[in-house]
């Protein structure tokens, strides 16, 4: 498919980024062949590459959110949200990976300051990614997250899906 025609869907698109990528002359030229459709490109960014360079990652921040693009940390966990508030970052979302290993695991106390961390940040602004299980939408359900990324979640919409056709 072209550029064209996947800005033109009415769902958006998703690019994993470094942030020097997006300060680049080959983003501008992406940029300028967009045409203005920016409001339908969602930029992920790695937490790594943001704490490598807080300074740049603002200034990219900045620039990506005046014109348009929405900005999207990726490389969380949930370990990482008992240690800072990423709603500091300012990004339009955040992505938090899952792993089988929180089940049971986060004593009640780390339990209630990511719930506090979820509703700082908005519960509309974090997914829940590499959901593998219901056991993962419980959990993340708990805290009050409501987005929801895996290969779970594509296997229940597919079978939404089948449903519907038969």
């Amino acid at each position: 498919q072209s550029l064209r025609e996947l800005t033109e869907k009415s769902d958006p698109i998703s690019l994993n980024l470094n942030i020097s990528t997006t300060v680049s002359a080959g983003f501008r030229s992406f940029h300028d062949s967009l045409e203005g459709r920016t409001d339908k490109v969602v930029i992920e960014l790695q937490t790594v590459d943001i704490f490598a360079d807080m300074d740049s990652y603002m200034r990219a921040r900045d620039w990506l959110q005046s014109q348009g693009y929405r900005v999207l940390i990726d490389g969380l966990t949930p370990l990482s949200l008992q240690f800072f508030d990423p709603a500091l970052l300012a990004a339009d979302f955040i992505k938090v990976s899952w792993s089988s290993e929180f089940l049971g695991g986060v004593p009640e106390d780390r339990m209630v300051e990511m719930r506090d961390v979820v509703e700082h940040t908005g519960r509309d602004r974090v997914i829940l990614s590499r959901v593998d299980s219901q056991d993962a939408i419980r959990w993340a359900l708990d805290l009050g997250v409501t987005r929801f990324q895996g290969h779970y979640v594509d296997e229940l919409f597919e079978e939404t899906l089948a449903g519907k056709r038969n």
